[in-house]
């Protein structure tokens, strides 16, 4: 799917009450992000996790203008199990998200 954004603030949510995505997608995920701008959640918080961090672990990710970025979102980059992506600053472009997947869930 694909969306504009404005200069501001964005977030991304998993429904509590969706049949589909919350049992598939509740032990993490993973999806595509393509933008018309750069984002930067490296240096900068324009591209967070659902609990106002930097995604892996602090370490963040750069989101390069024109080009596909894969993006791992964990149980823990969520918050109350719903919200899992803040996008936020001081620029505009169209955003696009693809192929979402769920992470593998491991045996215990």
């Amino acid at each position: 799917f694909a969306f504009y954004t404005g200069n501001g603030y964005l977030f991304m949510t998993l429904k509590s009450d969706s049949a589909f995505a919350t049992p598939l997608l509740k032990n993490g995920f993973t999806f595509w992000i393509y933008s018309t701008v750069d984002i930067d959640g490296k240096d900068n918080n324009q591209f967070i996790n659902g609990v106002n961090e930097k995604f892996n672990g602090g370490e963040g990710i750069y989101i390069q203008a024109n080009t596909w970025t894969q993006v791992t979102v964990t149980p823990e980059d969520g918050a109350n199990g719903a919200r899992f992506l803040i996008i936020q600053g001081d620029f505009a472009g169209t955003i696009y998200i693809d192929d979402i997947q769920p992470l593998p869930v491991e045996a215990e």
